[in-house]
């Protein structure tokens, strides 16, 4: 699929892509064309799709050039890709983050799923309960947790 297709079935309007204004230069005009293009191909949805093409402007705009199709042959990971060099700091503190809670003494069984939500970055816990015993194992647990955090 080419952009000009994924743009017309996922109904994408000219002001959807306002921020391709700002790409005066030939050069940077190519690059978006070839990222758009590479993008198309992966299918994402349109919301996916405007959101990663913005924050590729942004990083057209900073001076990234080739560095920009790594991890590209799947929409996910390039979209990660792109965030971590957009946002390098974020990018090693969640990494920093995601190694110390991944090594906390989470209760048995918990399911433990590091993520990031806007401006915060934490840990999504998923625990099976199925009677008081649980109930009190997985608090004490907790606290087990809570006193490593501190």
């Amino acid at each position: 699929m080419n952009f000009k297709t994924w743009k017309e079935q996922k109904k994408v309007k000219d002001q959807d892509l306002i921020f391709t204004g700002s790409l005066k230069e030939i050069l940077h005009q190519e690059l978006f064309s070839k990222i758009s293009e590479q993008m198309a191909s992966l299918k994402p949805s349109f919301s996916d799709g405007i959101s990663f093409l913005e924050s590729a402007t942004d990083l057209i705009l900073m001076g990234h050039t080739e560095e920009l199709f790594e991890n590209s042959t799947e929409f996910s990971a390039w979209q990660q890709s792109l965030k971590r060099l957009r946002y390098p700091q974020t990018a090693l503190r969640d990494e920093e983050q995601k190694k110390k809670f991944a090594s906390l003494p989470w209760p048995a069984g918990a399911k433990v799923k590091f993520e990031r939500r806007g401006d915060r970055s934490g840990v999504e816990l998923k625990v099976f309960i199925s009677g008081a015993p649980d109930v009190t194992k997985i608090v004490a647990a907790l606290e087990r947790v809570e006193q490593e955090l501190k």
